[in-house]
């Protein structure tokens, strides 16, 4: 038999953090938070810059998430979940909006699935078809 190329030893590899959602865990090998900003400016009669106003809008996150087994439930649209990310912000809730069905059958693979997560403001309902 040839030596092995990758072998695996663990149940959950590395990741960023671990992200629970609707009580299942996952590890996160990445995750990118967006928080833009809008501006409104007006000026002087003549031309110049008068004042502007930059009003936080809601935070965007993306990241991709491992399954520890094949057992593990994927996290679904409508799923909610909070962390604190980065102090400056404290707590943040997001919901998820976006988990695309992604498979592949490469043996060794680490099985992973990507989220999209909008940042919950208020109180949410989720209402089924």
């Amino acid at each position: 038999m040839p030596a092995p190329r990758i072998v695996l030893d663990g149940s959950m590899p590395y990741g960023t953090r671990v992200l629970t959602i609707n009580a299942v865990s996952y590890k996160a090998n990445d995750i990118n938070i967006a928080r833009p900003i809008t501006t409104a400016e007006d000026n002087n009669i003549d031309g110049t810059p008068n004042r502007a106003r930059y009003t936080a809008q809601r935070y965007q996150l993306t990241a991709n998430l491992q399954l520890a087994t094949s057992a593990t439930a994927r996290p679904a649209p409508g799923q909610t979940f909070s962390d604190t990310f980065d102090p400056t912000y404290g707590v943040e809730t997001f919901v998820i909006t976006e988990a695309p069905y992604v498979e592949d059958n490469e043996p060794g693979n680490i099985r992973t699935v990507a989220i999209t997560a909008m940042q919950v403001v208020n109180k949410i309902s989720v209402i089924t078809a």
